[in-house]
């Protein structure tokens, strides 16, 4: 118990098992303290194969909870992070946080994507009332932001593999250059959610899949600032199936061009 730091000079992987066992599961987990997890490469989450090959980072404790790095005090700096579902159902991603939570990548790529299988989703979540930070505020000082952000449902042909990032508190995304949600299969969309949200710098392009409920939502319980590039919007489904690409906020919205 205590703080937790795990720091690589290459990649940092963690896989839920290839089966064809079940319940082939692999995190790393803390219960007390902060937790630090960065690499000079990539950071990978990746279910696995086999049915319900979880891959997981949480922390369950009240503290922080930083994935990846672009601060520059230190010498650590992060190329790119993934966490996406597997191929076996319900072989689930996630990193998840009971307090502030930071994803941080220097110029690099965030990837959230649902798996081939079954209910092989993909989530970042913050639980916590706490700010929740998706890439680096460069603009208070002192690091980098992230590149793009993509947020994709899964594949197929399982169904319901969504892709998630929430935030129970202040969700503050900050990219340099992209941030994409896209919808898929059924019951396969796309979220970026938080109680109130601040999300500036790159383009955003919201695009729904053929799939009944492939949605992609950019959604705020309340307040919603957003300072992007170009902004656009695609709607999906087919004659049979509704699919829907939406920017919605239930309080104030202020987006800027």
């Amino acid at each position: 118990t205590g703080n937790q730091s795990i720091t690589a000079g290459g990649n940092i992987t963690v896989q839920g098992g290839p089966g064809p066992g079940a319940n082939s599961i692999a995190a790393i987990t803390n219960a007390a303290g902060s937790q630090y997890v960065a690499s000079n490469t990539y950071v990978n989450v990746r279910g696995g194969d086999g049915a319900d090959a979880i891959a997981r980072i949480t922390n369950t404790s009240t503290s922080d909870q930083t994935v990846g790095e672009s601060r520059s005090f230190t010498s650590f700096q992060t190329n790119n992070i993934e966490v996406k579902g597997g191929a076996g159902p319900g072989a689930f991603a996630e990193i998840v946080a009971a307090g502030p939570q930071q994803i941080y990548s220097q110029f690099g790529t965030l990837n959230v994507e649902g798996g081939a299988g079954t209910n092989a989703n993909a989530r970042i979540e913050s639980t916590s009332t706490s700010e929740q930070q998706i890439g680096f505020p460069d603009y208070f000082c002192c690091g980098s932001a992230i590149g793009s952000v993509i947020i994709k449902g899964g594949p197929g042909p399982g169904t319901g593999s969504y892709a998630h990032i929430d935030a129970n508190g202040l969700q503050r995304v900050t990219a340099g250059s992209s941030i994409a949600l896209t919808g898929t299969t059924t019951d396969a969309h796309a979220m970026l959610s938080g109680a109130t949200q601040d999300i500036r710098r790159g383009n955003i392009t919201l695009t729904a899949g053929a799939g009944n409920n492939a949605n992609a939502l950019i959604a705020s319980d309340t307040s919603q600032f957003i300072d992007p590039g170009n902004v656009t919007l695609i709607g999906g489904g087919s004659a049979s199936t509704t699919a829907t690409a939406k920017i919605t906020a239930a309080g104030l919205q202020q987006i800027f061009g």
